[in-house]
């Protein structure tokens, strides 16, 4: 089986975080399991253990990337079109089959990094236009929240599929001792939308 990912970032980019963890451990779950994975993301990426190709910058690669897939992967098996608030909208231009990986849904995280007018346009678009788009097409995700946020725009329960993200326990010799007081460790950008102030508060 061939499967293509299209995502927003590689995990070279400076801005890389949990999506971009979680892709490149699907597209290498993918090769272990004998199966064939590419990925198609914007710049700046770097060489892995798979190919991957620069489909441009942050919002010219909605143009780009589609054009990268009609070309050189039109034929593979599957297209995962991984949803960072706005996804690639495969159905509209690809025939074969595509599922639409959706870590969370943005709702009032428009309103924390963009302005009035463009996040007013990217939560009508995820809410409106992206249910309509992939009616037919499976959703992905990975936590039982993000299943409810997906139902409440409109996804049918039927079209999501539920995959937990694993984690990568450490050795013994990577844990510290046991504290005295209470610890809490966040691990996140300090970027606004990401609400650290609401774990340190």
């Amino acid at each position: 089986m061939r499967i293509v990912f299209v995502s927003w970032r590689d995990l070279a980019h400076p801005l890389a975080g949990g999506s971009e963890v979680v892709v490149d451990r699907l597209i290498r779950g993918v090769q272990e399991r004998g199966h064939e994975a590419a990925l198609v993301c914007g710049g700046p990426i770097a060489s892995h253990g798979y190919p991957v190709t620069n489909a441009g910058g942050t919002f010219s690669q909605y143009i780009v990337a589609p054009a990268i897939c009609i070309a050189k992967y039109r034929k593979w098996d599957l297209l995962v079109d991984v949803e960072n608030g706005i996804p690639y909208f495969s159905p509209l231009w690809r025939r074969r089959p595509s599922l639409c990986l959706v870590h969370h849904v943005h709702t009032e995280q428009w309103e924390m990094r963009f302005g009035k007018l463009v996040a007013g346009f990217g939560r009508w678009m995820e809410r409106r236009v992206m249910p309509l788009v992939y009616r037919d097409r499976l959703f992905m995700t990975i936590s039982k929240s993000s299943v409810a946020s997906l139902e409440d725009i409109g996804i049918s329960p039927e079209n999501i599929k539920l995959v937990m993200s694993g984690v990568e326990i450490p050795s013994e010799s990577d844990i510290p001792s046991e504290s005295s007081e209470p610890l809490f460790l966040m691990l996140s950008r300090l970027v606004p939308h990401k609400r650290v102030e609401l774990a340190i508060t």
